[in-house]
């Protein structure tokens, strides 16, 4: 299994290639996501430009995607 975060507020073609090569590191690809709110401490209070659920649905319709988790600290480690 492979973890991996971020915002991923504006997805892009760097993105999809970044999350299609840590899908290939293992056999499962589980993809923490920065809540609204972690997003608005981390890059300003006009941030995110879409919302959580948004970013999760557009995230979890990848194929290589198998799992979303929304998190709200600034990052997933304690």
């Amino acid at each position: 299994m492979v973890f991996t975060n971020g915002c991923f507020d504006l997805i892009h073609l760097g993105h999809v290639d970044y999350l299609e090569k840590a899908h290939n590191l293992g056999d499962r690809l589980v993809l923490g996501l920065n809540s609204d709110n972690s997003v608005s401490r981390f890059k300003g209070p006009e941030r995110p430009l879409q919302d959580e659920n948004s970013r999760a649905r557009v995230l979890a319709a990848m194929q290589f995607v198998d799992l979303v988790v929304l998190f709200d600290e600034d990052t997933p480690w304690p």
